[in-house]
This record gives structure tokens, C-alpha cells and sequence, in this order.
């Protein structure tokens, strides 16, 4: 795929990606896969196409991408204000979703449909949380809700990647925060449920620490 992007792609938008990429990488702390100057410039490319043809693609689905990787979008909404400034173009606001799963997606180091499809479950468990909690209204940006979305996405790649997932199912915290937080404890159960099923994989060991963000954050 690589000789195929760059024999395919116009010397200036291989140049303009680099110069994206390489400021994405050294205005964050994480490990950034170089794999992203092939997919971001074949990404940049593509979308320099649809543009030129007035095609706009669907972002709705990728509409949480800010709450849920603000780090990330805040970079890819840098990156957007710097291919317009540099092609003297007006580039979509919506692009930055599709950056930021971008730049999600090599931080993973996973395919970008997996990214994609980790980014709605998560969507999907926080609409379970707020279905249960309907008088509560999550913060976004508060350090509760990114440690939890951060808990999930890493626990959903690691389901992805068959990586070895907590083992216990019952101990005493867990049992004692089930019965201090009933409605938390349902939740936590529907989550572990839904999770399971998606996956096929047996999760239950991961209860306790699920239930202790679900706390956090129905609670504070």
C-alpha cells in the first residue's frame, strides 16, 4: 500500500501530510504508529478528491469523536486549520472526526474499522448509562468521563487483540460496592452483557473495574 500512496499522490500533499503528522506527533505524549503517513496522506488525498468532485461524506456517525478522544480531535482540528491554510481551501470542520479516528487508530494499532467500530460501542455504553441515569448529566470534559471512555477503549482493544483480561469473577469490593450501588451494579451487569455478547468474550472479570468508574461518574 505504501508504493502504491506514494506513487499515486502529488508530491505537495505527501509533503503537507508529513508536516501534519509530524506536528501531531510532537504535541502529544503518545506513541504515534508511523503507518499514519500512509493512511493520513492517502486519507488527505481522497478527501482533495472529493472536494474537487463536491462530495461531502457523512460524519454524523462520528459525531461523538470529540467527547469521546478530545486530545485527539483538538490535534486533527490543527491539522484541518493547516492543509486549509496551506492549499488555500476550506476543508469541511467535520473532517477533524475523520482525522481524529486517524490518529486514534495508529495509537492503537489497530485496522480503521476497528477504530471505528470501537468508537461506537463506546458511544453505545455511555447511551446505556445515561438511558439508566436519565437525571444525570454526564460532563464531558471532566476527568471522570476521560478516564472512563479511556478505561473502555483499552479494554475493548485489548479484547480486539486477544490480549489476557482480568480473570476474577467475585471479591469482596466488588460485592460490597454491588450492594452500596445497586443501580450501578445493573449497569455495570448490561455493559458486561452487552460487551460479551459483541465480542464473544467472557468479561466478567472486569466488573470491578467498570463498576468503579460507573460510580465516579453517576455519582460525583
Amino acid at each position: 500500500m505504501y508504493q502504491e500512496v506514494i506513487m499515486n499522490t502529488p508530491e505537495d500533499i505527501i509533503l503537507i501530510s508529513e508536516k501534519m503528522i509530524d506536528d501531531i506527533k510532537r504535541n502529544t505524549n503518545k506513541k504515534i504508529n508511523d503507518k499514519i503517513y500512509v493512511t493520513l496522506t492517502d486519507h488527505i488525498s481522497n478527501l482533495l478528491e472529493r472536494i474537487s468532485m463536491g462530495i461531502v461524506f457523512d460524519s454524523s456517525l462520528l459525531w461523538n469523536v470529540r467527547a469521546l478522544y478530545p486530545e485527539e480531535y483538538g490535534l486533527a482540528k490543527s491539522a484541518v486549520s493547516l492543509l486549509s491554510r496551506h492549499l488555500d481551501l476550506k476543508i469541511p470542520s467535520d473532517e477533524a472526526n475523520f482525522i481524529a479516528i486517524h490518529i486514534v487508530n495508529s495509537e492503537m494499532n489497530l485496522d480503521l474499522q476497528e477504530t471505528v467500530n470501537i468508537t461506537r460501542t463506546i458511544d453505545s455504553v455511555m447511551h446505556l448509562i445515561t438511558n439508566e441515569f436519565k437525571g444525570i448529566a454526564l460532563i464531558e470534559d471532566s476527568l471522570d468521563y476521560a478516564r472512563f471512555v479511556l478505561h473502555l477503549r483499552y479494554l475493548l482493544q485489548r479484547i480486539i487483540q486477544n490480549e489476557a483480561l482480568n480473570s476474577h469473577k467475585e471479591d469482596n469490593m466488588l460485592k460490597l460496592l454491588f450492594k452500596e450501588y445497586p443501580k450501578q451494579g445493573e449497569l455495570v451487569t448490561k455493559i458486561v452483557s452487552v460487551l460479551s455478547d459483541k465480542y464473544k468474550k467472557e468479561i466478567a472479570g472486569e466488573r470491578l473495574f467498570l463498576m468503579i468508574h460507573v460510580i465516579r461518574l453517576t455519582t460525583n
